[in-house]
């Protein structure tokens, strides 16, 4: 009798694996010629006591807190709350990740925090808040404009970077400065001088210390890929972040098509905020492979969201940091 019970446990424990596992579509195309090959802190961060409004910038499609002083910002961190949704159909299709943040195959996402001190006349501070996918033990994928705002002075003082995050639990943390050290980001030039839609992708650069810790943290990294147009065709891609909480969020459906050489469509669900989601899918030999980053909304008639691929100028980009 003990032995049959321990028999039915673990058939619902392999049924229960096996059922997580193929929620997600694997691919067997042959991918090796467009991998970028490359050459993990464990900090808690408690939850908050104080309550700031969320608001929404339109034009950038992304949530930020705003505060009378830097003061005021440093005494608040982000509380776990949930935000409007942006959704393609009456229905959230959107996974709720969980723990499940912690496991493959999403310990690869981060939540980030965009500071801004002294803000125009009246010397306001802002927190916006994105996502991202770690590509390289020292290298973030994310949208740009996530990274530079001419309007709150360009890149932010602070980008506070959480590796795996679920409310107060978090694998990795790392603080960089942009402002000061303009070498922690790259963004494009042709975003930073014009806005280009289709340059609205950037790095998060780590110190060769904070790499040596995110690679003992438990974090993993998804294989950045270039991949030719044909590749896309039929293609299921996931979008896994955070919009605007430590609350991971996750869904996998349908490639459109492309809007043009390195910018596609797709009817995957995100929410307003959700920004610099790496755009994934699971390879059978490759695991978690990265082909580019969420943008937007799109304007159409027909719903659709938006992102930027990883394209060869800047997938030689990636190469020369890893």
């Amino acid at each position: 009798m003990k032995l049959t019970r321990l028999l039915l446990l673990f058939l619902l424990i392999n049924i229960n694996s096996f059922a997580s596992a193929s929620s997600h579509t694997i691919y067997d195309d042959s991918i090796s010629e467009f991998i970028i090959q490359p050459k993990q802190i464990k900090l808690a961060t408690p939850l908050p006591t104080e309550t700031v409004q969320f608001q929404y910038d339109n034009k950038k499609d992304i949530y930020f807190r705003e505060f009378s002083s830097p003061e005021a910002l440093k005494q608040f961190k982000c509380l776990a709350t949930d935000v409007d949704e942006k959704l393609l159909q009456v229905q959230d299709r959107r996974r709720i990740i969980g723990e499940g943040i912690f496991k493959d195959p999403y310990n690869y996402h981060f939540f980030l925090e965009m500071i801004y001190y002294n803000i125009g006349p009246n010397k306001t501070s802002k927190i916006y808040y994105g996502s991202a996918i770690l590509i390289a033990n020292n290298l973030l994928l994310t949208a740009a404009h996530n990274l530079f705002d001419l309007l709150d002075g360009g890149y932010p003082d602070e980008l506070r970077c959480y590796g795996a995050c679920h409310l107060n639990k978090v694998l990795a943390e790392s603080i960089v400065f942009p402002k000061k050290d303009d070498s922690s980001v790259f963004v494009p030039k042709a975003y930073q001088e014009k806005l280009d839609p289709a340059s609205d992708i950037a790095l998060v650069i780590f110190t060769s210390e904070v790499a040596a810790k995110i690679a003992t943290s438990g974090l993993k990294f998804a294989l950045p890929v270039s991949l030719p147009s044909t590749f896309f065709k039929g293609k299921k891609f996931n979008i896994t972040g955070y919009p605007g909480v430590r609350s991971a969020y996750s869904h996998e459906g349908d490639v459109l098509g492309e809007v043009e050489s390195n910018r596609i469509k797709y009817d995957i669900d995100t929410t307003k905020g959700q920004s610099g989601s790496g755009i994934w899918f699971l390879h059978k030999d490759h695991g978690v492979v990265c082909v580019g980053t969420h943008t937007s909304a799109g304007q159409d008639a027909q719903p659709f969201n938006l992102g930027v691929l990883i394209n060869e100028e800047f997938k030689s980009k990636i190469e020369s940091l890893i």
